[in-house]
């Protein structure tokens, strides 16, 4: 497996995490973060994360590099978004849904960059 395979196979078990959270224990998530419950909102993000998780898995299984590299440039894109709004809601307080999203997305863009270092173009 190459490192960048890797990486955005860290990412689809993260993104597959929060889609079973989000549609499975929304009010867990949500009494454990700042910004509430809104069950729209919380099948909203697992369908995304859904997708993403098929954009991911697509692009492993297709062995092509430029599919995932593409990918992988998306995934530090939305781990440095995600990343800075749980940062930003942790300025209310700690809690451990904006905790957790904030360490999750700051190891998976870590690796998502390694890889991306790690791979030739």
């Amino acid at each position: 497996m190459t490192p960048l395979s890797f990486a955005l196979s860290c990412w689809l078990v993260g993104s597959l995490a929060a889609v079973f959270l989000h549609l499975g224990w929304p009010r867990g998530v949500a009494e454990r973060g700042h910004w509430g419950l809104a069950a729209g909102w919380q099948r909203e993000i697992a369908l995304w994360n859904l997708v993403l998780c098929i954009a991911i898995l697509l692009a492993v299984l297709s062995g092509d590099r430029g599919s995932q590299r593409l990918v992988a440039i998306t995934v530090v894109i939305l781990s440095i978004l995600l990343g800075v709004n749980h940062g930003w809601a942790l300025r209310a307080g700690v809690r451990t849904t904006h905790a957790m999203g904030l360490v999750a997305n700051s190891v998976g863009f870590a690796l998502v960059v390694w890889a991306l270092r790690a791979t030739p173009r």
